[in-house]
């Protein structure tokens, strides 16, 4: 008879918009017990979940999962990157775009469904400087909106929407100069938004690189060239449809790395969590893949 796995629920408290309280209910009713031995932990400050996750890795958990938003899977991620334990996710969070990219559901008897199945890949990561990011990195809009986001007890769809057309008008583009794969050669482009994606999702559904593919070892990046408001309103249908790299401002590049010079204390954003850099000199990289993933 095999040893039956063991299984480490990682639950951010404050993520998200409720269900966390019931999360014993629905591990009682869903998850497979023939297969896991399961324990759960609670975080307790910001970063508290990689250090669980090590934890999890020295005490040799075979599955990790993270209960939460875009911030609890980073977090959980960089617990676990190189090792072989298993990522998975209960998307309880907000914005859920790793979870999304990789057709997770947020309803949770299919999201312990996938659980159950044990299906995994092995997913490429990003890195900006040391920082790990999971589903998107960038510089521009997106992330003044989430410096704006940070803090705020009221999280979700509406608040970004909220925050994001209070900024829409007031918000200027700023001059990047980049190069990608350190090549000789800099580019340099006014753009009101510099993202740089390993999936396709901000969260939301909302797609920022329908192209990207989380298996290829390689960043993509979509710049939002500075044109005027009404240009970029005009077009929000397309971040639904899969169709916003066809825009006529956007520009959109392949690359295992991205240096960018941008100004200091400019607003980034990893996997949706804002703060203001520290340095003008930022280094995205791919890392291919570096986490094993229970997928659909």
């Amino acid at each position: 008879m095999s040893r039956k796995k063991k299984i480490a629920f990682i639950v951010n408290p404050v993520s998200g918009v409720g269900r966390k309280q019931y999360l014993r209910t629905y591990i009682d009713k869903y998850l497979d017990k023939n297969t896991y031995n399961y324990v759960v932990w609670h975080t307790k400050a910001p970063r508290h979940a990689t250090e669980l996750a090590k934890e999890a890795v020295a005490l040799g958990v075979d599955v990790v999962v993270a209960v939460g938003g875009d911030g609890s899977v980073n977090e959980v991620s960089d617990g676990l990157r190189g090792s072989s334990a298993a990522l998975a996710i209960l998307p309880l969070g907000s914005g859920n775009a790793f979870a999304t990219h990789w057709e997770i559901s947020r309803r949770l008897p299919e999201a312990f469904h996938i659980i159950n199945q044990q299906h995994f890949t092995y997913s490429d990561i990003g890195m900006v400087n040391a920082q790990l990011f999971v589903a998107t990195a960038g510089l521009g809009f997106a992330a003044y909106v989430a410096c704006q986001i940070r803090g705020k007890k009221i999280r979700g769809f509406m608040q970004y929407m909220y925050q994001a057309m209070r900024a829409a008008f007031t918000y200027q583009s700023k001059t990047y100069r980049f190069q990608l794969d350190e090549s000789d050669v800099w580019l340099e482009r006014k753009c009101y938004n510099f993202e740089v994606s390993n999936v396709k999702y901000y969260g939301y559904n909302v797609a920022i690189a329908p192209q990207a593919d989380a298996e290829d070892g390689l960043l993509n990046v979509t710049l939002f060239l500075d044109r005027p408001r009404m240009v970029y309103i005009a077009n929000l249908w397309r971040m639904f449809t899969n169709t916003i790299h066809k825009a006529n401002f956007v520009e959109t590049y392949l690359a295992k790395s991205v240096t960018v010079v941008a100004p200091l204390q400019s607003p980034m954003h990893r996997d949706g969590e804002g703060e203001l850099t520290s340095t003008g000199l930022l280094r995205f990289r791919a890392i291919p893949k570096a986490l094993k993933v229970i997928i659909k």
